[in-house]
């Protein structure tokens, strides 16, 4: 590349990104971060500040897009997060419908369930289940030690608690895929918006350079030991103008004219 050619490319100088410490002073107008309780402030600052020095915004309408793009991928992050908590707190509830049918039940208290016409006392033996599960949600070693000695018995762990879990939420489950679907559309939208701004000034940039660089005299790409035409062209005004000079000169004295004719130099 030659000194010219260097010259150009320093002109054309990619946008330096601005300081994470400044993005929320300068998108005030957005409002504060869409941040719930529990959420930290400086997870969601340095994950805007990543996305800003990946894209590299060059001017307001780009920052804005990083804004929005950080704000829809939190909300996706948080929406997985609720489906998870979501099960992990209906647990219990799959539990329950899972040992109800494992639990060790007497002749006596199946056959009471079948043919005692008090409701009380049906409500009291199928209520063991639910006992159970909710002393197993609360954690208590004894509870867990006989819910894991029932699955073991009958040849399943907690995949099938969690897949029964599943089953009793499955319509709010499929709500919040929903929503999840939607932001990704929506962020995805945005980055495409910055990705196709950001190539159409790269291509304006390039077809800028390449017309600078047409520009340029072609005297300045000569070859080493080669003289250009325009050098040429002055080498030669130069001899014609100092030979004019010399005539003139000549004319004067008659004696030197008749000797420089005679000299092949001076011709």
């Amino acid at each position: 590349m030659s000194n010219t050619d260097k010259d150009i490319s320093k002109e054309v100088v990619t946008t330096t990104p601005p300081k994470a410490a400044a993005i929320p002073t300068r998108l005030a107008l957005l409002g504060r971060p869409p941040l719930l309780e529990g959420e930290e402030r400086a997870a969601y600052e340095q994950h805007l500040a990543r996305v800003t020095e990946a894209v590299k915004p060059a001017d307001i309408l780009e920052e804005i897009w990083v804004r929005d793009f950080v704000d829809h991928d939190w909300v996706i992050c948080r929406l997985r997060r609720f489906q998870t908590s979501l099960l992990t707190a209906s647990a219990h509830d799959g539990l329950k419908e899972i040992i109800r049918p494992l639990m060790p039940w007497s002749s006596a208290a199946i056959n009471l369930m079948l043919s005692s016409p008090d409701a009380s006392d049906l409500m009291r033996l199928s209520s063991e289940a639910s006992d159970l599960a909710t002393r197993w949600a609360t954690r208590k070693p004894s509870a867990i030690n006989k819910v894991n000695r029932l699955l073991a018995a009958a040849g399943l762990t907690m995949d099938a608690v969690m897949a029964q879990t599943l089953s009793l939420n499955i319509d709010v489950i499929e709500r919040i895929d929903r929503m999840i679907m939607s932001e990704e559309a929506r962020r995805n939208a945005v980055l495409h918006e910055v990705a196709e701004r950001q190539a159409r000034d790269q291509h304006v940039q390039r077809q800028a350079l390449q017309q600078r660089r047409s520009w340029e005299p072609q005297c300045r790409a000569r070859v080493p030991g080669e003289r250009s035409k325009f050098e040429g062209s002055r080498a030669a005004h130069r001899t014609e103008a100092r030979s004019g000079l010399v005539q003139a000169d000549l004319s004067r004295f008659p004696r030197r004219l008749k000797r420089a004719q005679a000299c092949p130099r001076l011709s």
